[in-house]
Order: structure tokens, then sequence, then C-alpha cells
């Protein structure tokens, strides 16, 4: 398991493919790295090979303690035909203004 983790990782820092944010949240972007609604996709192969995809999706934004918090979440999933493999993982997480997950 940790092998895929790592070959999925590796594909990931090879190959990106960006989404557009939505007319809705493009107002929020002038003031955020984060847009709501962005979504980044991720092709994972391995020699060309393909074996997943990673999407990151940029959630919404919400105050907590006077503090501007971002909600963003992970979608890791393999192609259907991998031998040995069949990985669907969701990860969430919240993080502040300077990017530390809290």
């Amino acid at each position: 398991m940790k092998i895929l983790v790592l070959l999925i990782w590796m594909g990931v820092m090879t190959m990106w493919v960006p989404a557009q944010p939505s007319r809705q949240s493009a107002r929020d972007c002038n003031t955020s790295i984060f847009c709501p609604g962005e979504e980044l996709v991720y092709e994972v192969t391995w020699l060309k090979i393909p074996l997943g995809q990673v999407r990151l999706r940029a959630d919404s934004s919400g105050v907590s303690a006077n503090q501007i918090l971002y909600h963003a979440s992970a979608f890791i999933d393999s192609y259907s035909g991998l031998p040995f493999v069949d990985l669907h993982a969701i990860d969430h997480t919240q993080m502040d203004a300077v990017f530390y997950s809290r």
C-alpha cells in the first residue's frame, strides 16, 4: 500500500490540469489564493501507465474566532482494471490564511 501511495504522489508531481473557477466565486478570487469551487485535477501515471486521478477541490471559506478558514477536499481514485489495486479515498482539511492545516 505504501508503494501505491508513493507511486500516486510521484504521478501527481509530474502532471496537472487546473480547472477554471465558476463565475460566482470569481469575486472571492481577487482577495485570496483559494477560489471557492475551484477544482484541480491531477492525472497519475507511472512510466506512461495511467494509474488514477487526484482531484483537489477548494470548498467554501468561513470565519472562526476572527480568522478566515479555507475548506478543501481531496478525492483520490485509481482507475478500474488495475491489478491488485482499488483505491478510493476522500480527505478533508481546513487551512488558515497562511495555509496551516487546522
